[in-house]
């Protein structure tokens, strides 16, 4: 009975180490690749950009000044005034074209002249004198007329002194300032407008003239004020 059972004992031990090892999964052959991708799209070359334009060269600015090629750098506007009628008066007559009251200078003393016309002057550009046939028609009769200001706008304009000709005769030439700082003065004579006995009023002058000046920058945004002063009690 113990024989059997060694027996028995052998046998089973012989069956386990007969039988497999415990199974692995085998690894299986996995498919075939994939089909190659298609060769990847290769895309338009890029085109080529234009050739930057080249800015055209800056301008050069006209000189200012004497030339007046530059033409006006702007304008400045006065504002003149004076006590009521009776303090000031003028005795008008032939002034065609110019400007009452006021005149300019550089800060160097020196005069702008500021005549608004070329008539009666000779013209640089033909050499000739320029006649002035309105005259006969705008210029009043001499008559005494009372002074209270007025405005007037500046555009830098003056009359130059130059020569013209092979005989360099003498000339005048229309042109600009250049922007700077100028003085005005402003000017009239104390006085009061009488009446005649035949023809026009008069004016009786009570004194030398009154003046004023004042600074300003040309051109100007603003307004340039000036203000005559009430002549004194002894004046009138």
């Amino acid at each position: 009975m113990m024989r059997l059972r060694f027996f028995l004992l052998i046998g089973a031990l012989q069956v386990g180490a007969c039988g497999s090892s415990p199974l692995m999964p085998s690894t299986g052959s996995g498919g075939t690749e994939g089909g190659t991708g298609g060769t990847p799209a290769t895309g338009g070359s890029l085109g080529a950009g234009g050739t930057g334009a080249t800015g055209g060269g800056t301008g050069t600015g006209g000189a200012i000044g004497a030339g007046g090629a530059a033409g006006s750098p702007g304008s400045v506007k006065f504002v003149l005034s004076a006590p009521p009628p009776g303090s000031y008066c003028d005795q008008i007559s032939c002034q065609f074209g110019s400007v009452p009251h006021l005149s300019i200078t550089r800060p160097d003393g020196s005069t702008v002249n500021i005549t608004q016309t070329l008539c009666g002057t000779t013209d640089c550009d033909s050499c000739a004198p320029l006649l002035c046939p309105e005259l006969a028609v705008l210029c009043p009769a001499p008559q005494g007329i009372p002074y209270t200001g007025g405005t007037w706008t500046w555009d830098g304009s003056y009359l130059a002194g130059a020569t013209c000709g092979a005989s360099h005769v003498a000339c005048s030439d229309r042109t600009y300032a250049p922007a700077g700082r100028y003085v005005a003065h402003l000017c009239a004579t104390p006085g009061s407008v009488v009446s005649q006995d035949a023809g026009l009023p008069a004016c009786v002058s009570a004194g030398p003239p009154v003046c004023v000046q004042a600074s300003f920058d040309f051109p100007g945004s603003g307004t340039v004020a000036i203000t005559l002063p009430a002549p004194s009690v002894g004046q009138l």
